[in-house]
């Protein structure tokens, strides 16, 4: 289980981060090479958003 420090934050920023996790899961290759991978290992599709969030920051 994950824990999480903060669970509030600016909500335009998480949103803006996510739009451009979103974009970036859609159009950009090595993004989308990447979300291939691991949902191969059977990660979900929040879990990967969650780390392209932190990479994208």
């Amino acid at each position: 289980m994950r824990h999480r420090l903060n669970r509030g934050g600016q909500r335009r920023l998480s949103r803006g981060l996510t739009t451009v996790a979103i974009v970036r899961m859609r159009t950009h290759a090595p993004t989308r090479a990447y979300v291939a991978r691991h949902r191969a290992e059977g990660r979900a599709t929040r879990e990967i958003m969650r780390s392209r969030n932190r990479y994208i920051t």
